[in-house]
């Protein structure tokens, strides 16, 4: 049984547990301390476990199953204090101590239960940011120091949301002297947030020559252009940024059943001809394709572009209604999302929907609908290529 205690402070759990723990005791430490992390970047445990008599096996399995699942997560953890006077749990502590060296593990005995108190009391303490950070007007220029941690990749990636739901795909300035130590917490939180990748168009990266290894490697599993710098050529790396990037992009996608696609600079007729090239072949059946489609329209889209897309749209319009389930739009265009829920109406066997960059997300959520989950493990996908070059469609 568990009975919770009154906390020292608001980053602390404090819970007394008592008699055999069930399962439903292990439940409920989990959903307290979750629910503590959801509003806290650290936390401190405080367990009294004084009058614990036992575990059942279910219990013990789903706490061991909760704590190899969260591996990763141990670095939001600072301190955890264990009140007890068997010597046995005491054994088991010092042995966690010494294995998880993210996380500061001690146990008190009942007679220095409010030692106990006044330990996991003590301010959190967060690491050193691994990185400083500097936005430009067209590309975000990080600085990355010796050792960077998980809360460092939290806070990365909020930043580049951030910036991309402000201003569209990001194109990114990475500079470092060396390859930064990785401390706990940074594996488990880039595996999180892969998915964030995708909201990077480029990828220059600064630093010394170890990294071009390391570069290239990398290269075939994200779909960003990313290319590597020496050191003395951080000029020629803002210059590869800034370098206008126009036409047609056909991005990976880990799904076979949709068609990433990105249009930049001024939309004119031979990106809507490169773009209805590269959807037919994609099309291979009924209801089998959902597109997403990221227009940031910087400059605008020609006339000429406006009547190729009405042609074309005439030309293949049986296949292209019949193939394709639906269409995210992704601009901040009103003109493009008017468009879209006009052209909507007229095509109502193809469901259109448009979102603002901010709304990326509910995007994929959106195309997720009414298709099969992805498999955890994919295929490993090419990189992104510099331009898509493609031929007419007539």
């Amino acid at each position: 049984m568990i009975n919770s205690i009154q906390a020292p402070a608001s980053h602390v759990v404090a819970i007394q547990l008592e008699g055999s723990i069930t399962k439903d005791d292990v439940h409920n430490v989990i959903a307290k301390v979750e629910n503590t992390l959801e509003h806290q970047s650290r936390i401190n445990l405080f367990l009294e476990m004084t009058g614990v008599s036992g575990m059942s096996p279910v219990a013990f399995l789903n706490d061991l199953g909760y704590g190899i699942k969260n591996m990763g997560r141990l670095y939001r953890f600072q301190q955890i204090a264990v009140v007890t006077d068997n010597p046995t749990l005491e054994r088991i502590v010092g042995w966690e101590d010494k294995l998880l060296k993210a996380v500061e593990i001690q146990a008190f005995s009942n007679d220095n239960m409010t030692s106990a108190l006044a330990w996991v009391e003590k301010p959190i303490e967060m690491p050193e940011p691994g990185y400083t950070a500097e936005r430009y007007a067209d590309y975000l220029h990080l600085s990355f120091g010796s050792r960077l941690s998980g809360f460092d990749v939290v806070r990365l990636c909020e930043l580049i949301r951030d910036t991309y739901e402000k201003r569209g795909p990001v194109k990114l300035l990475a500079e470092t002297a060396s390859m930064p130590e990785f401390g706990p917490g940074v594996i488990y939180e880039k595996l999180r947030q892969l998915r964030l990748v995708e909201l990077v168009s480029r990828y220059a990266v600064v630093g010394p020559k170890g990294l071009k290894t390391r570069i290239k490697i990398a290269n075939p599993l994200i779909k960003a252009q990313l290319k590597y710098f020496p050191t003395n050529e951080k000029e020629a790396a803002v210059a590869w940024l800034r370098e206008a990037k126009t036409g047609l992009e056909i991005l990976p996608s880990a799904r076979d059943d949709r068609f990433l696609t990105r249009i930049s600079g001024k939309i004119t007729d031979k990106e809507v001809e490169q773009f209805y090239q590269a959807l037919l072949e994609q099309l291979k059946g009924e209801n089998a394709l959902d597109v997403l489609l990221e227009l940031p329209y910087e400059d605008g889209m020609t006339l000429k572009a406006v009547f190729q897309a009405i042609k074309l749209g005439i030309q293949h319009y049986g296949k292209v209604t019949q193939g394709i389930r639906r269409l995210a739009i992704i601009t901040d265009s009103r003109f493009l999302s008017k468009a879209t829920e006009f052209e909507n109406l007229l095509t109502p066997s193809v469901d259109e929907k448009p979102f603002s960059f901010s709304q990326r997300d509910a995007a994929e959520e959106w195309l997720d609908e009414g298709r099969p989950a992805l498999a955890t493990v994919t295929k490993l996908l090419p990189a992104a290529p510099e331009t898509a070059h493609l031929d007419s469609c007539e």
